[in-house]
Formats: structure tokens, C-alpha cells, sequence
């Protein structure tokens, strides 16, 4: 009965003893793939999508890593595109705000020369008389016209009204002053962008200014 006894006691602290070692190397198989999985989660949460999970065991755990591996490679794909794409809109922001200023630099010839010649046509106009204004477009320009019924320009001076502080003999008789710096001034401004403008008048009748100006495109770019 003593020697059972101890027997059953020796056989009772050896499945002990065994169960324990077996559930210590149980867990230990357990923690290290569940630890290497909530690293992976933690580094991911954080935003290094670079991280990948290496278990390289055959089992539930090994699926599940290779799966997070699967989708930390789609989240960093998915994220250098959302890069590029950021990048390549703001260049195009960029490039479409460097065209916008060089777009209102130019409206400001624009508006320039529209204030020279009506101011001219206004200055050189008999009272009650009519100033006209039209504009005609086609495919690749417009053309801007403004025509006064003041005292006009001779014949002999028609050439030399856009030079520099010219005024022919009958606006110099008028009652008008003038430098002689507005026509020309519109001249240089319109050359500047590759624009120009002629003149046609009669004597006591009244000028007609016409400037062909380049349509910018309405492509999207």
C-alpha cells in the first residue's frame, strides 16, 4: 500500500510537473507570434507602413502575418500614390498660379490702353458727339476698335502719332495739353505681349484705334 501510494504520488508530481513545462512552452509558442502581431499593429497605428511582421511558422499565426504583411504593402502603395498625386497637383497649382499672375499682369494693355484711348477720344471729341466701341473675335484673336468723331488726325502726321511725345498740328491747336506719351505708351505696352495697333483717321471727322489681340486658349491644361 506505501509503495502504491508513493507510486501514485511520484506519478501525480511528474503529470505536474509535465502539464506545467507544457504550459509554459504553450504559452511561450503563443506570446512571441501574438507580441510580433501587436508590434506590427502598434507600427502601423503609427504610421510606419514599412514594418513587416516576420513569423515564418506554418500555422494561424504565420497566415495571420503574412496577411498584415499583404496589407501594409497595399497601405504604403495606396500611400506613395496619394504622394505622387499630392505632388503632381500642387506643381499643377503652381504652374496654373505663376499663369493666373502673368494672366492679370497682362488685363492690367489691356485696361491701360483702353484708358489711353478713351481718354484720347474723350479729350479730342466735340461735345454730344459719339464715341463707339466694338469688338470682333475668331479663332485665334480679337480685335478691338474705338472710334470718336473728334477733329482726327491729318493725313501728314498719321504715321507719327505713336512716336514719342508727338502731337500733331491740330491737337497741339486745340485747347487740349497733352505730352504726347499716351498712343505711344499703348504701342509699347501692346508689342510688349506680342499685340498691335493701328490707326485710321480724316481730318475734322474723327479716328478710328484698332488692337488685335491673341484669344488664350480655353483647352483645360
Amino acid at each position: 500500500m506505501d509503495r502504491s501510494r508513493w507510486i501514485a504520488v511520484a506519478a501525480s508530481a511528474i503529470a505536474a510537473l509535465f502539464a506545467i513545462t507544457s504550459g509554459m512552452l504553450l504559452l511561450r509558442g503563443f506570446r512571441n507570434p501574438v507580441e510580433a502581431l501587436m508590434q506590427g499593429t502598434d507600427a502601423i497605428a503609427s504610421g510606419n507602413l514599412a514594418h513587416r511582421i516576420e513569423l515564418p511558422k506554418q500555422d494561424e499565426f504565420g497566415y495571420l502575418a503574412t496577411h498584415f504583411n499583404h496589407m501594409a504593402g497595399e497601405l504604403e502603395r495606396q500611400q506613395a500614390r496619394l504622394k505622387e498625386g499630392k505632388a503632381a497637383l500642387e506643381q499643377r497649382v503652381a504652374e496654373r498660379t505663376v499663369e493666373l499672375h502673368r494672366l492679370n499682369g497682362e488685363l492690367l494693355r489691356l485696361r491701360q490702353v483702353l484708358f489711353i484711348l478713351g481718354d484720347n477720344a474723350i479729350r479730342y471729341s466735340n461735345p454730344g458727339s459719339h464715341i463707339a466701341v466694338t469688338l470682333h473675335t475668331d479663332e485665334n484673336s480679337a480685335t478691338f476698335s474705338l472710334t470718336d468723331q473728334g477733329i482726327g488726325i491729318p493725313a501728314e502726321d498719321l504715321g507719327l502719332v505713336f512716336d514719342r511725345h508727338f502731337r500733331s498740328a491740330n491737337a497741339r491747336r486745340s485747347r487740349h495739353d497733352g505730352a504726347g506719351l499716351g498712343l505711344p505708351m499703348a504701342r509699347a505696352i501692346l508689342q510688349a505681349h506680342g499685340e498691335q495697333i493701328v490707326a485710321a483717321s480724316v481730318e475734322g471727322a474723327g479716328s478710328t484705334f484698332t488692337a488685335t489681340l491673341p484669344l488664350a486658349s480655353s483647352e483645360p491644361q
